[in-house]
């Protein structure tokens, strides 16, 4: 699910990205407040903190992480022995 809704924050940003850009054929992009939280997720502009304790919810957090290259926390990580 979270994997989803980054892609589909992905795509928002590239729409309006194009749009920015001067592909403005037709009216802007919608707008999904729902999206730009994470749109700033993967500009950088804000951090991510994942709360978690099993090794498999940290090896998840970190490959999704590493596939869409946003910054992130990993708060408590009581099973990250386990990762190491």
């Amino acid at each position: 699910l979270q994997r989803e809704q980054f892609q589909k924050a992905r795509e928002y940003q590239a729409k309006w990205k194009a749009y920015a850009a001067g592909d403005r054929k037709g009216p802007p992009p919608e707008r999904d407040l729902s999206l730009e939280p994470l749109v700033e997720v993967l500009e950088r502009r804000r951090t991510v903190h994942f709360h978690c304790h099993r090794a498999d919810d940290l090896v998840t957090a970190v490959r999704i992480r590493d596939e869409f290259g946003f910054e992130l926390v990993l708060q408590h990580a009581t099973e990250a022995y386990r990762v190491a």
